[in-house]
C-alpha cells in the first residue's frame, strides 16, 4: 500500500499518546501511562466492535469516524450490553436520509434560479452520483482498518493530509452554524412580523436581539457532553422537517397551479457556479457515513443502501429546487420560506406554519451540528484533556464553546443579507474538498485501483473549488445586500 512514508508508525504513536492524554488516568497530562488495549486497536476501531452508532445523535458522536464522546474512555472501553447491536439496512437507509436531508434544501430554489433550471437539474444529478461514488472510494480505502477520515488523510498525505481533512470538517460545520444563525433570524423575524400583522414592536425588533437571544439559548445546550440526551430534540427536528417539506412542495405547486410557472432560464453561465456550491453543501454527508457503516448489520450492503438514499435525496432536492424556482422566478428569496411568506398563494396560516416548523427544526438540530466542531477543535487542535476529573479543563471547554457560538452569531449578524453567497462559499472552501478531492486523493494514494478516474475527480474538484469560491466571493463583494422586511413600506417607515 502506498502512502506517506512512516505514517503507520507515527499514527500508532499518536493514538497511544492521545489515549494517554485523554484516558482514565488521574495523572497529569504527559505522565507515563501503560496502554491497556492491544496495539492494533485504535480509538475509532472500538466503535466498530460495539456497533454503537444506531441513532442520528450517536452518528454525530462518530463524525468523521472519530469517537467524539467527551469522556473518551467510554468510547475506548465499550459496554458489554452494547456489543452486537447493529442496524438493519432500512434503519441505515433512514439514518442516511436524516444525515443528508436538512434545511439546505430551502436554499435550492434560489440556487436553481442562479444556475438555470436545465443546468441545475443535470448538475444536481451529477453531483449526487459523484458524491455517492466518492463516499464509496473512501470506504474502499478505509477497508476494515477502523481508521477515521483524518487518519486516512494522514496515511495518504502525512500531516498535511490530516490537517486538510480536519480543516474541511471544522470549516464546514462552523460555516453551517453561521448559516443556521442567519436562517433562524430571518425565519423568526418573518414569523413575528407576519403573525403580528406588522405590529410596531415586531417591525422594530433588532436582528441583534434575535440572533444573540438564540445564541444565549444554545449556550447551555452546548455544555452537554453526551448527544444521546438530545435524541428527543433530534426526533422533533426530523418531524418538523418532514412536515415542512410537504408544506413547501404543496405551496409551490399551488402557486404554479393558480398563477402559472414563472419564466426561468435554462442556464445562467454568470451565476451557475453558485448553484454548484449550494448543491454540494446540501448533499454533503461523507463525514457521517463512517459511523453508519460501522453500525450496519450487513456492511456489504452499504453501497446498495447508499445508492438508494442518494437517489431519494436527489429526487427530493430536484423537485423542491425546480418547483420553487418556477413558482417564484426572479423574485425567489435566498430562503424559500421568505418567498412563501410574502408570495401570492394564499393562506398566511400556511406560511406561518411552515416557517415555525423549520425554525423549530433548526433550533433543535443546531446542537447536533455544532458538537463535531466543538470536539474536533478540543481534541485535535487545542488538545484539551477530559474534564471528568478536573473542573478547570471542563470549564475551559465550556468557555471555548460559548466563545465559538458568540463569534459565529456576530459573523451571522453582519452577513445575514448574503446567506446564499455564504452557503456557496462554504461549499467551495470546505464541501468540495471534503466531498470530492480528499476521498479521491486518499483512494488514489492507498488503493490505486482507478488512478485515471481519481486524478480526474481531484482535478475537477480543484477547479470547482477555485471557481465557486472566487465567483461567490466576488458577487458578495459587488452586491448591495439589504435586510429583508416582511411588512409594507408604510409599516417600516419611521414616524414623522
Amino acid at each position: 500500500m502506498a502512502g506517506y512514508p512512516g505514517a503507520e508508525e507515527e499514527m500508532d504513536l499518536c493514538r497511544r499518546a492521545r489515549y494517554n492524554t485523554y484516558g482514565t488516568s488521574s495523572r497529569r497530562v504527559g505522565s507515563p501511562l501503560v496502554d491497556r488495549r492491544p496495539r492494533s486497536v485504535s480509538a475509532s476501531a472500538s466503535s466498530v466492535m460495539t456497533g454503537r452508532y444506531s441513532q442520528y445523535p450517536e452518528v454525530m458522536m462518530g463524525y468523521g469516524g472519530e469517537p467524539l464522546d467527551d469522556e473518551l474512555e467510554e468510547a475506548l472501553l465499550p459496554d458489554a450490553a452494547e456489543v452486537g447491536k447493529r442496524t438493519t439496512n432500512f434503519q441505515a437507509f433512514c439514518t442516511m436520509l436524516k444525515a443528508i436531508v436538512g434545511s439546505g434544501m430551502l436554499f435550492l430554489p434560489r440556487a436553481f434560479q442562479d444556475g438555470g433550471v436545465g443546468f441545475s437539474v443535470v448538475c444536481e444529478l451529477c453531483i449526487a452520483v459523484l458524491t455517492a461514488y466518492c463516499i464509496v472510494l473512501l470506504m474502499q480505502a478505509r477497508g476494515g482498518t477502523g481508521r477515521s477520515f483524518a487518519e486516512l488523510g494522514f496515511v495518504a498525505g502525512g500531516r498535511l493530509g490530516r490537517v486538510a481533512v480536519q480543516f474541511s470538517l471544522i470549516t464546514f460545520q462552523l460555516g453551517l452554524l453561521c448559516a443556521y444563525f442567519i436562517f433562524t433570524c430571518d425565519t423568526l423575524t418573518a414569523l413575528l412580523q407576519v403573525g403580528s400583522g406588522c405590529a410596531g414592536w415586531a417591525v422594530a425588533l433588532s436582528p441583534a436581539v434575535v440572533i444573540y437571544t438564540h445564541c444565549l439559548f444554545q449556550t447551555p445546550v452546548a455544555f452537554m457532553r453526551n448527544l444521546k440526551s438530545l435524541c428527543v430534540l433530534a426526533k422533533v427536528a426530523d418531524a418538523c422537517i418532514l412536515i415542512g417539506i410537504l408544506i413547501v412542495l404543496g405551496s409551490c405547486l399551488r402557486t404554479i397551479a393558480e398563477h402559472g410557472a414563472r419564466d426561468v432560464a435554462f442556464i445562467r453561465p454568470a451565476t451557475a457556479p453558485l448553484f454548484v456550491g449550494t448543491s454540494v453543501v446540501s448533499f454533503e454527508g461523507v463525514a457521517v457515513m463512517v459511523p453508519i457503516l460501522e453500525s450496519m448489520e450487513r456492511p456489504e450492503d452499504f453501497t446498495k443502501v447508499l445508492t438508494w438514499a442518494t437517489a431519494v435525496v436527489c429526487v427530493l432536492y430536484t423537485t423542491v429546487g425546480a418547483f420553487g424556482a418556477m413558482a417564484y422566478g426572479d423574485v425567489v428569496e435566498q430562503n424559500i420560506l421568505n418567498s412563501i411568506a410574502s408570495g401570492p398563494e394564499g393562506s398566511p396560516l400556511v406560511s406561518q406554519a411552515v416557517t415555525a416548523l423549520f425554525f423549530v427544526a433548526i433550533v433543535c438540530s443546531l446542537p447536533l451540528q455544532a458538537f463535531p466542531a466543538y470536539r474536533t477543535i478540543e481534541l485535535t487542535v487545542l488538545h484539551i484533556p477530559s474534564g471528568k476529573r478536573d473542573w478547570r479543563y471542563k470549564w475551559t471547554k465550556n468557555a471555548l464553546r460559548a466563545s465559538l457560538l458568540f463569534a459565529l452569531a456576530t459573523l451571522a449578524l453582519h452577513t445575514r443579507a448574503y446567506l446564499h453567497y455564504i452557503v456557496a462559499i462554504i461549499g467551495g472552501v470546505a464541501g468540495v474538498p471534503m466531498g470530492f478531492i480528499l476521498p479521491a486523493y486518499i483512494h488514489h494514494n492507498l488503493v490505486e485501483t482507478y488512478p485515471r478516474f481519481t486524478r480526474a475527480v481531484i482535478a475537477f474538484g480543484a477547479v470547482m473549488m477555485v471557481l465557486v469560491t472566487t465567483i461567490a466571493a466576488y458577487d458578495w463583494w459587488a452586491s448591495q445586500g439589504e435586510a429583508r422586511s416582511y411588512c409594507p413600506p408604510a409599516a417600516t417607515a419611521p414616524p414623522v
